[in-house]
């Protein structure tokens, strides 16, 4: 590649990669607000939910190779870490994803350039109401009710603890 073509590129990747960071901008704007509405607070990157018995975590993470990025959740049950103040999604002892579904219902990813704000803020209200407000309202056991295939993903010293078997 010639010394032009070089700069050309450079110059392409610098603005795919700024209006990246404006769309990351508005999708913490919208989680902030959504997640609000539940009683999160954001601290250290994250947002959190703690009560008396579990800590909630919400975490972006984005992929490395496209627009793609992933919305994950974790509990972590504060008499099993008394000092974690504010845990990190993968120290969490029940971990998830957020998922968003097409009209046809198929869970599809979340693409920066292809998830409107509309979209992305319903997403985020269905999914809090789905996920966190049963935990909230009625404890971690509710989450094993709605979402079964979780005690696999849940650590062994929190089954243990729950009294939980596989």
């Amino acid at each position: 590649m010639d010394r032009v073509g070089r700069l050309y590129w450079i110059h392409i990747s610098f603005y795919m990669r700024r209006n990246l960071l404006m769309e990351k901008r508005e999708i913490k704007k919208i989680l902030k607000a959504e997640l609000g509405e539940f009683g999160f607070k954001y601290v250290k990157k994250g947002y959190y939910y703690i009560d008396d018995d579990l800590i909630i975590v919400v975490e972006l993470q984005y992929s490395n190779y496209d627009d793609t990025f992933f919305i994950n959740y974790g509990f972590s049950i504060k008499a099993l870490h008394p000092e974690l103040e504010y845990p990190k999604e993968n120290m969490c002892d029940i971990r998830g994803r957020f998922i968003l579904r097409d009209e046809s219902n198929k869970i599809i990813d979340f693409h920066l350039n292809d998830c409107s704000s509309e979209e992305f803020s319903a997403t985020i209200t269905a999914e809090s109401k789905r996920i966190f407000l049963p935990v909230i309202e009625g404890g971690i056991n509710r989450y094993f009710e709605l979402e079964p295939s979780a005690i696999a993903r849940t650590t062994k010293k929190a089954r243990d603890y729950l009294g939980i078997e596989i």
